[in-house]
């Protein structure tokens, strides 16, 4: 399924417009992507690896406040 699918399947069962849901599904990707990214990962360190990128929450919240 391409974006332009899931765009269409996700407006037929909600009704949103396609232009509002096709953003939201760039900020959820975005913040997927972000999230991969900045996991960080030290071999030298006993430690679990530290994410750097803001929660998803905060990132949709930044993404609708503009």
């Amino acid at each position: 399924m391409n974006k332009q699918e899931l765009i269409e399947a996700v407006v037929a069962g909600t009704g949103e417009s396609k232009a509002s849901m096709g953003a939201n599904i760039d900020v959820i990707v975005e913040a997927v992507t972000a999230a991969g990214r900045a996991q960080r990962v030290d071999l030298a360190d006993d430690r679990p690896p530290v994410v750097e990128a803001p929660s998803i929450r905060e990132q949709w919240r930044q993404h609708f406040s503009r």
